[in-house]
């Protein structure tokens, strides 16, 4: 029997922490998922929620499945190639095995002492772990350790025919063999050799994970970089770099991430990419950030790509959904957050063609890469009905109004209005189509339907009937108010931005950025160099946000820079927006 959708997504969570995939984890799956999940979350909660780093539990978890309590040769295996995967080098996995081996962690209590005159060939080549007493004629005498001499001898003396993955065999080969002649194990003697080894690995924190900076990290800080429209057209987003620097300022006073404070530095570049180009280059070359972290905007953001990408310096979470930022190919350092133009686009027309077969359609888009990108995305996704759309027209951001461009598209008979509209342009359209008295089927993007910012200036009235597509949840909504993600976010509103419209939808866009910037930073550990925050921003799987709706998550890999890929269609109705049909999902950029 096939796994549910639900058992499929605890199995691959659990493999990805683990390593793993046993029989009784399988059938413990398919009895009882949610008693596995919370085994799960139970079982890695010291080494997820601790102090330590994820290299540093791994050092942890080799030093325990190789000694003499466990000789688990398949965990020894599994840690030392996430280990590896860490960060680690072959030198620091040798460190945590020799000091296990110092502290008798992987020494037999009841060894058969053997002569050098007469030792078994197959154990000559293995280092001796520790001397006995000398015996009444003086000769020296030795045993045999788990780790293979020539391997250790091969990787100090940089022999390149000893790979990490050799290691990794001959040091389980040789676990395999001493786990066929196991002895009667002084549990005390065991224990206080792991107490002592576990202490020196973390008093030798420095050797086996070494600290590593690039700019903007050190021991007691980490710089971010920010540009947002806090003035210009676009300012209605300035609220985004506010919520953003509410919550590394809570993320602060909470301890920081991994021991040290956010210096959240942020910019106005008016909605301008000039502008946005000084303001980002200044942040690298004078402030010295470590990232660029949710910049707003198409034009703002094409401005500084190939900049940022050629000083490789992390461009992320970028607060545009072009379809250009889902490229690691050709710009590896950019990656943006919310669904793609593409993504959007595509579901939008689906439900267009799904409901509305025979409809007429207008579409008023911005003219510049965002509303140019989005008009391709939707017509593209119309497919062979592309000869719906039977009236385009682009307004500029320069505008101070966009009556004529409305008026204008009524006059074509569209019976649908698709808007690619910023907030200020959108709540226009939606009063201005109120005010002519037209009754199209208005669709809105998903970045114009915050209830604060644009259907109240337009009126709730003009607004009753627009559909959108979100994968946020709505502060309006009742059926989230006993959400603990919820509470949690509107919590943090209360003590950090008290005051503030919590009907904006925008607020969302910047806390769930934030809470997955901190997720990045914290996966990231003492290795605060740029190509590990890149490289762990390009590893997340199944991460979960406060705001997000229930079944979206974050998922990202080398190959893929679209971290949110998947929406629900609502419906404004009263006075908020109603969820309706299944979750849906859209197309990505051709790689």
């Amino acid at each position: 029997m096939e796994l549910t959708a639900k058992q499929q997504k605890l199995k691959d969570a659990y493999v990805k922490a683990r390593g793993y995939w046993k029989a009784w984890t399988e059938g413990l799956l398919r009895i009882n998922p949610d008693f596995l999940d919370t085994y799960a979350r139970y079982g890695g909660y010291a080494a997820q929620n601790g102090p330590l780093s994820e290299l540093m539990c791994e050092f942890i978890y080799i030093a325990l499945d190789g000694s003499a309590t466990h000789l688990f040769d398949s965990g020894l295996r599994m840690h030392m190639n996430m280990a590896l995967e860490r960060g680690a080098t072959s030198q620091q996995i040798m460190e945590v095995l020799q000091l296990g081996v110092a502290q008798r962690l992987f020494h037999r209590t009841e060894p058969r002492w053997r002569t050098p005159a007469d030792p078994p060939s197959t154990e000559a080549r293995y280092w001796s772990c520790r001397d006995p007493p000398g015996t009444a004629d003086g000769s020296s005498h030795w045993h045999p350790c788990l780790f293979d001499r020539s391997a250790v001898a091969g990787l100090r003396h940089g022999n390149q025919q000893h790979s990490h993955r050799s290691l990794i065999g001959r040091a389980t080969d040789t676990l395999q063999r001493e786990g066929a002649i196991r002895r009667r194990v002084t549990m005390h003697a065991v224990l206080r050799g792991f107490l002592v080894a576990m202490i020196g690995i973390l008093l030798a924190g420095d050797a086996l994970a070494q600290k590593k900076y690039d700019p903007g990290a050190s021991d007691t800080e980490i710089k971010i970089g920010n540009v947002v429209p806090y003035s210009g057209p676009a300012s209605a987003y300035g609220v985004i770099g506010k919520v953003e620097a509410a919550y590394f300022r809570m993320i602060n006073e909470q301890g920081g991430i991994n021991g040290r404070k956010i210096n959240f530095i942020s910019y106005d570049d008016a909605y301008s990419p000039p502008k946005t180009f000084e303001q980002a280059r200044r942040l690298v070359e004078s402030d010295e950030v470590l990232l660029i972290f949710s910049p707003q905007g198409t034009p703002t953001n094409s401005a500084i790509q190939k900049y940022l990408n050629n000083k490789k310096v992390p461009h992320l979470f970028i607060s545009s959904g072009a379809t250009k930022w889902d490229d690691p190919k050709n710009f590896p350092w950019s990656m943006g957050h919310g669904p793609t133009y593409r993504t959007e686009g595509t579901i939008l027309a689906k439900y267009v063609m799904t409901t509305q077969p025979d409809a007429k359609v207008a579409i008023l888009y911005q003219n510049d890469d965002f509303g140019k990108d989005f008009t391709k995305s939707f017509i593209e996704g119309l497919g062979e009905k592309r000869g719906m759309v039977i009236a385009q027209s682009a307004y500029e951001v320069s505008e101070p109004t966009i009556d004529s461009h409305i008026v204008n598209l009524r006059s074509s008979g569209a019976t649908v209005l698709v808007s690619f509209a910023t907030p200020k342009f959108a709540a226009q359209s939606i009063r201005r189509v109120a005010e002519l008295g037209w009754k199209p089927l208005h669709i809105v993007m998903s970045q114009s339907t915050s209830i604060g910012a644009v259907l109240s200036p337009a009126g709730i009235d003009n607004s009753q009937n627009l559909v959108s597509a979100t994968y946020f949840k709505d502060v309006t909504d009742p059926q989230w108010k006993d959400d603990v993600g919820m509470k949690r976010y509107l919590a943090f509103l209360d003590k950090y931005m008290p005051g503030v419209d919590k009907t904006d939808s925008i607020l969302m866009l910047g806390y769930g950025k934030a809470q997955t910037l901190e997720h990045v930073l914290r996966e990231s550990g003492d290795n605060l160099t740029r190509e590990n925050v890149m490289k762990q921003a390009a590893s997340l799987q199944g991460v979960e946000s406060h705001v997000l709706l229930p079944g979206i998550t974050i998922n990202t890999s080398p190959t893929n820079y679209s971290p949110i890929d998947q929406l629900y269609m609502m419906q404004f109705r009263g006075d908020r927006w109603v969820l309706f049909g299944e979750l849906m999902q859209g197309g990505r950029r051709k790689q």
